[in-house]
This record gives structure tokens, sequence and C-alpha cells, in this order.
């Protein structure tokens, strides 16, 4: 990649509120990506050059036989439209797996109509494994289902009770990351993020209401779970 798109990209991320975390979720991609974009180690994909504009509000330099049009996804919704959809991996809760274990590759694409709540909100799935919500009312989350989601980030609401969320933490500096399903309950001082299982290994997470722990976590909500999906064995 160009000196001049890397600068680009500094630029963008010297604003308030952005961040090389930010920049990575809104490619749908790792942090150790934009480091690798950065570095001049890796090229930006065509796909992912919208997602990147959007992020940092800032406009791309001129890149020679390239004219950029707005992304299709945020325009507003009309019912039946198709929207993509960034498979991100797997949700396993108590599962904390080193980051540089968390597949690298080019993440999946799939298609599915727009959410009339959301419009403009990037969306994400994530493949479900083990039963921590498998007694989730009124639909349960069982293992092997797959959820797909808004980016809590783009959504602009403050959280509510009962709300299910994709929900990552992270110890030890940062170097290891787990990513859960929960369903949110509010108290005065705390948040709560419960499972919701026949299984009593699992235990919900604590936090202050500014998702600031004290012990040396950092906890982020990702997505607000919209939709659950279950394939149906052919056998």
């Amino acid at each position: 990649m160009n000196e001049e798109m890397i600068r680009w990209i500094e630029r963008g991320l010297q604003k308030p509120g952005k961040s090389k975390k930010g920049l990575a979720a809104a490619m749908g991609r790792f942090p150790s990506a934009v480091t690798k974009l950065l570095q001049g180690g890796r090229n930006i994909k065509t796909h992912e050059l919208p997602a990147i504009i959007a992020y940092l509000d800032e406009p791309p330099p001129a890149i020679p036989g390239v004219e950029f049009k707005p992304r299709p996804e945020i325009e507003e919704a009309n019912e039946g439209r198709l929207v993509p959809v960034t498979l991100v991996g797997p949700v396993q809760a108590g599962a904390f797996i080193p980051i540089d274990e968390f597949d690298q590759s080019e993440p999946e694409v799939f298609y599915e109509p727009a959410d009339v709540d959301f419009p403009r909100a990037r969306r994400t799935a994530f493949d479900v494994i083990g039963d921590s919500m498998n007694r989730l009312e009124p639909t349960p989350i069982l293992p092997g289902s797959r959820v797909i989601g808004v980016n809590y980030d783009d959504i602009g609401i403050p959280l509510r009770d009962k709300m299910v969320v994709v929900v990552q933490q992270e110890r030890d500096g940062g170097h290891l990351r787990e990513w859960s399903v929960k369903q949110i309950e509010l108290q005065d001082e705390e948040i709560i993020f419960h499972p919701r299982s026949s299984n009593p290994r699992h235990k919900p997470i604590v936090v202050p209401r500014n998702l600031n722990p004290d012990d040396g976590r950092q906890v982020r909500i990702l997505a607000l779970v919209r939709e659950i999906k279950n394939k149906v064995p052919v056998f």
C-alpha cells in the first residue's frame, strides 16, 4: 500500500473517538490487519475501502482507476433489500483464546434482508458453540445456532434490560479474548451480562455501568443480537 494511503489512515485515526480496534471492527477484521496496513505490509481490499472511508469520515486520496461510490448498505432500507453480513467467528462462553489464535483469514460475507429498525448499521454474524444460552426466553439459542446482529457502535441507543448482545472480554493485557452471547440486566451501579443456561458452570459477567472493571479486564459490547438461525439436519 502506498504512503499516501497510509498517511490517510493515520490522519483519520487521530480524530477523537477513532482507534485501530474500531477501524478493524468496521472492516470486519482483527486489529492486526490494521497494524499491517499501517506498516505497509497489507493492501486494502476493494470491499474494505467503503467501510474504512465511512469509519474514518475522511475523504480518501485519489486512487487511479477507482471511482468511490457510497456503500449501498447505508441507504434507507427497503423491504426485501439484501445487505452484506460479515461472519466474524465463533462465540463460546468461558473460552478465552489467545489473540494470535483467532482466525485471520478473509471473513465470510453473505447477504440477508436489511434490518428495517437499524438500516444504517453494519450487520455481523457469529456461530454459537456451547449451551450458555439454551434457556433464553422466548427463543433459546442452541449449540450450532448462528446469531445475526447489528454492530452496537452503529445503532446509537442506550443499553436496556433483556437486550441480548455479543460481548467481548479481554484480559492479560489484551492477549486473551472471549466472545460470548449474554442477556443484559441493568442495576443502579452495575451491568450484569447473564447466561441463560441449564448448565450451572456458566457464570454472569458483572461490570460497572461504564464497562471498565478494575481487575484488568476490558469489556465491550460488539453487537445487538437481532436474529437466531438454526439449520435443520437433512437426515
